[in-house]
Parts: structure tokens; C-alpha cells; sequence
């Protein structure tokens, strides 16, 4: 079983930095998200230019989104969810969708892809194990 934390609980100290649009922007990702991929969904998290601070007025909003699917085509359909935020919120989203697999396989294999989001990735969404109770 797998307990989520509610994307009304994003970190919302380390996003601050953020314009409202885009906080919004990404708050919309994560709901819809959430109701698009059901289970496959294991985390979402901001890195990038704007999770680090250090943005201009150019840059967009990298969200990694890990799921448990690796089929290419349920990949590409997570990614077009980032779609209509953008347009709603007039922001720039650039969604990189990873399965577990190939995130276990950066995280192993030192990737810089993986040391970048490690070191300055914000979590919007993480789904976490249920705890186990022990029966009486």
C-alpha cells in the first residue's frame, strides 16, 4: 500500500522565489498529474534554474516526473499533461518523465541528470510506502 502526500503540500518555503503563476502552474501539474496516472505516479520535483534561484527571464520550470511505466507511449501522454497549465498559467513547463528503472540506473551509474536533481531538486509530490502494522 502507498500513503501520498497532497500536492497542497508542496514545499512551498523553497518555492517562494517563484511568480504566483508559476507556483500555480505547478500545483495545477501535480493535481492533474495525480488524477491522470493514478499509481504510476511515484514523485514529482522541480530542479533546474528555478528550484536552485538563479533563473532569468527566459527560463522555464524543469520537473522531473518519475513513474513506474516505462512504456514510451504512457511516458509521452504524462508528459502532454503539462500542457494545459502552461497555457492556463503562461508559464513554460519542460516535464523529462523517467521510469524507476532508468532513475535507479542515473542514481547508480552517478548520471549528472541524477546529481542535479538530488542536489537542488524541490519535491512537489512524493508518493511514500504505507507504514506495515503488525497484527495482534
Amino acid at each position: 500500500m502507498w500513503a501520498c502526500y497532497n500536492a497542497s503540500a508542496m514545499d512551498t518555503e523553497r518555492l517562494r522565489h517563484l511568480t504566483i503563476n508559476e507556483q500555480a502552474a505547478l500545483s495545477a501539474l501535480v493535481s492533474r498529474l495525480r488524477e491522470q496516472c493514478g499509481d504510476k505516479l511515484l514523485r514529482v520535483v522541480l530542479f533546474g534554474s528555478k528550484a536552485r534561484g538563479d533563473s532569468d527571464a527566459e527560463s522555464d520550470l524543469d520537473v522531473l516526473i518519475l513513474v513506474n511505466d516505462g512504456d514510451w507511449r504512457f511516458q509521452d501522454a504524462v508528459a502532454l499533461v503539462a500542457f494545459d497549465p502552461m497555457i492556463e498559467y503562461g508559464v513554460v513547463l519542460s516535464p523529462l518523465v523517467v521510469n524507476d528503472a532508468d532513475y535507479r540506473w542515473w542514481q547508480e551509474h552517478h548520471a549528472p541528470i541524477y546529481r542535479n536533481v538530488s542536489a537542488e531538486g524541490i519535491e512537489l509530490w512524493t508518493k511514500q510506502p504505507s507504514p506495515s502494522f503488525a497484527s495482534a
